[in-house]
């Protein structure tokens, strides 16, 4: 799987973000997390706000690509320099992005005070751009490349480098966004609209993907096309059970096993491209055998459910399932654009399968 995560962030907060594999680390006098309203509406309806540092991870690649919508509050003081994206491998660094005193980006390896490249692009407060990196880790040939709103940043055209941190290993599992001193976190970070791609086949998503959109919906009713609602609702109606933004535990469908498919809301615009779909469930077992989850996408009438995630005890975990992949033909889904990608998405409805 090439794309291994895409974030628009609408309905995340502070509580579900851990869960959906994010880990933060506080700051000082505000939120780590501020998901609410958005830079406007051109854009995506939420966003992340952060003080502090914010990290994921994914299986390990040499080639990663990584892209977001972000502005910052300030530019920093040069005795206070904050990390804009800090590439890792098992939580240490192999490429670093510095937001320097002179609002220019710095890029750091194979040690946080080697500077390998200096940007003329100079990074304005309070203005929204996306930024785009592709690394790749090698002790001799590494290359680092950054886009600012879809150009390349021609000085930041890293060739022929040591971007290999780790003793032996050139691979990147991680990354971490935005980390300000501890004494000095006045300057935050604002973002939305995140990818990150390996360079893992199958194209188009191994590769710069360009100024994109990430749009997330919540289900709006039962299935339209005679899909099934195997799970057992709390009450009422098994879809409205599962349509807050915010994780209710009191407020779920059930089973040992079984599926449900759910409407979502219609896409609202016609894409020029259409990337790949997330399904997510969060879920948990509260018995001591093994029960298992995967996504279901519900495409012509017939469903194409994924692969089997065995869940965590006791507490919640969001499963993440990325299509990149018309079901019913294996074709990427790049070749939907236009008025096909919305009447693809349309014509899809989703749903979570346990056993």
């Amino acid at each position: 799987m090439a794309l291994v995560r895409f974030n628009g962030f609408k309905y995340d907060d502070a509580a579900s973000l851990p869960l959906d594999g994010w880990t933060c680390t506080a700051g000082t006098g505000t939120a780590v997390i501020d998901a609410d309203g958005g830079p406007t509406t051109d854009y995506a309806a939420a966003y992340v706000r952060i003080d502090r540092k914010i990290s994921c991870a994914w299986t390990p690649h040499a080639t990663v690509i990584m892209g977001m919508r972000m502005k910052v509050s300030e530019i920093p003081t040069a005795s206070d320099i904050p990390m804009l994206v800090n590439f890792t491998y098992l939580g240490a660094t192999q490429v670093l992005v510095h937001i320097e005193g002179n609002g220019k980006l710095g890029v750091y390896s194979p040690t946080s005070s080697t500077q390998i490249a200096l940007s003329e692009y100079v990074v304005v407060p309070n203005t929204w751009f996306y930024i785009e990196f592709k690394v790749l880790c090698h002790n001799t040939a590494g290359t680092v490349e950054i886009r600012i709103n879809g150009s390349a940043v021609a000085d930041v055209a890293v060739t022929g480098k040591d971007t290999r941190a780790h003793a032996s290993v050139a691979l990147i599992d991680g990354m971490d966004i935005l980390a300000t001193s501890v004494t000095n976190p006045t300057m935050y970070l604002t973002f939305t609209d995140l990818y990150v791609c390996t360079g893992a086949n199958p194209a188009p998503c191994n590769d710069f993907l360009g100024d994109v959109r990430v749009n997330a919906f919540l289900p709006s009713g039962a299935t339209g096309t005679s899909g099934p609602t195997e799970l057992t609702p709390s009450t009422g109606s098994n879809y409205a059970c599962v349509d807050e933004a915010t994780i209710n535990a009191a407020d779920y469908v059930s089973g040992t096993a079984g599926k449900d498919v759910y409407n979502f809301p219609d896409l609202g615009f016609t894409p020029l491209t259409l990337y790949a779909i997330a399904i997510k469930n969060t879920a948990k077992k509260n018995d001591a055998g093994a029960r298992y989850v995967n996504g279901v996408l519900r495409y012509s009438g017939v469903n194409y459910p994924g692969a089997l995630v065995a869940l965590s005890d006791g507490s919640h975990k969001t499963y993440s399932e990325i299509r990149v992949t018309d079901p019913s033909t294996t074709n990427s889904l790049s070749a939907f654009s236009g008025s096909a990608a919305e009447t693809f998405f349309n014509a899809c409805e989703f749903g979570p399968r346990v056993s």
